[in-house]
């Protein structure tokens, strides 16, 4: 008679050891919630197990009693078949199943508990499947399927529920292998199983938003909820790859069960990626095997198949869509054609060719920005585009755009050379034709920052018909956009051309001069990265110009040293300044600063420069008949560090004795001084000996520091006087200063 338990030594050895290893018994102490949790488990595990063995060892001796006086072997083999009807019923498989399922999470565990018997493993083996997918995150069948043993493949197919015990994205994972490979006969054997379709057909429907009928048989009988959530992303996405690589055979599998239309995450159909790979035969047997759809937009708004076709320069496809009705047209009887403007910016000169010859294109129809295909075409240089849309005559090459910008602006302003000279060459195409703010393409390629912009320029200034003297809303012209902006090489060669007039000011009569000084555009730049742009080369370029005039002002009295100080660019102050053509006494109107005087107020750094350089004439007077060294003592105040060290700087450079110099008012220097409050420049007048203490300037005296200076004062320079070399170069002016009004 079978036993259904042998209870030899090798086996009670065994089942005493699993039974006594710490899996099974649980930890001795717990100290944590979760911890409790596994020992209270395992404790009414072992309690069932031991239960259920002991109900086994009693139906065995029972059995065994009444059978031993039975010799006839066909009534012992029908007691035997009789016994287990008996016994099976009452192992309770249902009970073990849900200590299985429930209570271990430890394989090991699973594993002593069904090899106790053999006959429990083939039980309790699509458990023990089960659990190793679930935890051990792989499976044989993506295992096999990798290595292409389709043999254990196909065994792993045939287990019994195994569409109920694997994770649902399994199934995604060994399609996408499949696709990977090119291995269609695995795909086949997927295909095969009813289940495999089951599942396609419900992410097909969740995909679609549709209604979804699930079977119990389909989903799951098992506990966990991660095993009943479908991918419909992975389980869908190899068809579209497969229509991507023409791999006709599986999306004729996955065709087999869903609809030829359905889209990807993406939005694309299988006509989608057919159409963007140029995947001819499979994209016709689509269209005419299955009735694919060639309106289906990615997304609102999204592109049709062909315009992708026409955006990734598939030329035939766009043949064959447009023979099987495609509309080529954007909406609902528009003008507007994306596939020609598609072709037109990715430079697909065959597809737009195609595209003209069909009557339903207007090459003149604008998109939402309000650009037409030949503007596209000059603005991303594509000559050969370009050449075809002037060749078929229809389009307008003057007409602006919704920015009011012309195709042979668009072509100046990137510098599309060859462009540029194909609508020259055109005798309908306007070269002074207004871009944006009423600027021709010869003021836009002077203010473009392109490597190729001085070809631009030279192009345009050989042509007659060009007018150089043109100017934009502002009044600039071209010299002035370039010295603006700072290219040198676009000031180089405009002012090779003897038309060009470099005095011409914009509106505020701002010559390029003036804009070179202040170094334009950017009017915050540093100092360091200015001279790095070689900027202020733009400068010297004008300066080697006899035709510019660098005294030249503006409407605010404003000259090109005025804007050099102003914007403290002092390499532009040293280049005018070297120039031997600046006047810095230049009369600039009533009420305005000449250069010098405008020096003096603010940067004391640039007077030492102009002090340096000789071209600073201090005997000189301006309008009002002062020196600078007058107009910086009036201008002093009580206290101003620029003027105060530009006074200094000046009275090194004299190199008489006294000053005898007064004012309008009858004052002197000091007695300036004196009346201001300017405690420091009195202390440089008494230190170097220019000024002289008359009682006037004791009378106009009214700090109490000042008049202690008057007082003690010797007549006579300090001795100090003759190191003025050694003492400037040292910087000890400004303590002895400071030391004589302690």
């Amino acid at each position: 008679m079978p036993r259904l338990f042998n209870e030899t030594k090798e086996s009670k050895r065994y089942i005493s050891r699993s039974l006594d290893s710490p899996e099974i018994r649980g930890p001795p102490k717990c100290n944590t919630p979760s911890q409790n949790h596994r020992h209270n488990k395992l404790a009414r595990l072992k309690r069932l197990y031991h239960n259920k063995l002991a109900r086994l060892k009693y139906l065995h001796r029972h059995n065994c009693k009444t059978n031993l006086n039975r010799s006839n072997s066909m009534e012992q083999g029908s007691s035997n078949t009789a016994e287990q009807a008996a016994v099976v019923p009452c192992l309770g498989f249902d009970v073990f199943d849900t200590v299985l399922t429930r209570y271990m999470d430890d394989p090991q565990d699973i594993l002593n508990f069904c090899l106790a018997n053999k006959e429990y493993y083939g039980h309790y083996i699509g458990t023990l499947y089960r659990h190793n997918v679930r935890y051990g995150g792989s499976s044989a069948l993506e295992w096999a399927a990798e290595r292409r043993v389709l043999s254990v493949v196909s065994s792993i197919l045939d287990v019994p529920r195994v569409q109920v015990f694997a994770h649902k994205d399994l199934w995604g994972k060994v399609l996408s292998i499949a696709q990977k490979q090119n291995n269609m006969r695995l795909a086949e054997l997927l295909f095969e199983r009813q289940h495999v379709q089951d599942f396609i057909q419900i992410a097909a429907a969740i995909k679609a938003g549709g209604l979804v009928n699930r079977s119990q048989e389909i989903i799951t009988t098992l506990d966990d909820e991660e095993f009943m959530e479908l991918d419909e992303e992975s389980l869908l996405e190899p068809m579209f790859e497969a229509a991507k690589k023409d791999q006709r055979r599986l999306v004729e599998l996955y065709l087999s069960c869903v609809s030829v239309d359905l889209q990807n995450a993406d939005g694309l159909t299988a006509l989608h990626c057919a159409a963007g790979k140029g995947r001819y035969d499979l994209a016709k047997f689509l269209l005419e095997e299955h009735g694919a759809n060639t309106e289906i937009r990615r997304n609102p708004g999204g592109f049709r198949p062909i315009e992708v076709a026409a955006r990734d320069g598939q030329l035939r496809l766009v043949e064959l869509l447009l023979s099987k009705g495609a509309e080529p047209r954007w909406g609902d009887g528009g003008a507007f054609t994306w596939p020609l403007t598609l072709a037109a910016i990715h430079n697909h000169e065959g597809i737009v060719r195609l595209l003209l010859q069909d009557p339903r294109i207007d090459p003149r129809a604008r998109d939402g920005n309000g650009e037409s295909c030949l503007e596209l075409a000059a603005y991303f240089g594509n000559k050969g585009v370009v050449n075809i849309l002037l060749e078929d005559g229809r389009a307008d090459p003057n007409e602006r755009n919704g920015r009011d910008e012309t195709p042979l602006g668009l072509a100046a302003q990137r510098c599309r050379q060859e462009i540029v000279r194909l609508f020259l060459d055109d005798d309908r195409v306007d070269p002074n034709g207004q871009h944006i703010n009423s600027m021709t393409p010869l003021l836009v390629a002077s203010s473009s920052m392109g490597i190729q912009s001085v070809h631009v320029i030279k192009m345009l200034l050989e042509d007659s018909r060009v007018d150089v003297h043109a100017q934009d809303d502002d009044g600039c012209t071209a010299c002035v956009l370039a010295a603006k902006h700072g290219i040198l090489r676009n000031v180089k060669a405009l002012l090779q051309n003897p038309h060009i007039d470099p005095n011409q000011g914009d509106n505020n009569n701002k010559t390029p001069a003036m804009y070179a000084a202040a170094g334009y555009i950017e009017q915050t730049e540093a100092t360091p990265v200015y001279l790095k742009r070689n900027k202020h080369l733009v400068l010297k370029a004008l300066i080697l110009d006899e035709r510019v005039d660098l005294n030249t002002a503006d409407d605010n009295g404003q000259t090109a040293m005025h804007w050099a100080l102003r914007r403290f660019r002092r390499e532009n102050v040293q280049l005018l300044a070297d120039s031997g053509r600046v006047n810095l006494n230049q009369d600039c109107g009533p009420g305005r600063r000449t250069p010098t005087e405008a020096c003096i107020l603010k940067h004391n750094s640039c007077t030492q420069l102009l002090l340096d350089s000789g071209c600073l004439d201090l005997s000189e007077t301006n309008s009002q008949g002062e020196t600078p060294l007058m107009f910086a003592v009036r201008n002093a105040g009580s206290d101003n560090w620029d003027i105060e060290r530009s006074v200094w700087l000046m009275l090194e450079k004299q190199r008489c004795g006294r000053l005898d110099l007064r004012y309008d008012n009858g004052l002197t220097l000091l007695e300036q001084a004196v009346q201001a409050g300017s405690q420091r420049i009195v202390c440089m007048l008494l230190f170097t000996g220019k000024g002289t203490v008359t009682p006037r300037a004791k009378e106009l005296c009214s700090d109490a520091v000042i008049r202690e200076m008057l007082d003690h004062h010797r007549s006579r320079p300090s001795r100090w006087w003759k190191y003025q070399t050694e003492c400037k170069l040292l910087g000890i002016w400004k303590w002895v200063v400071f030391m004589n009004l302690r």
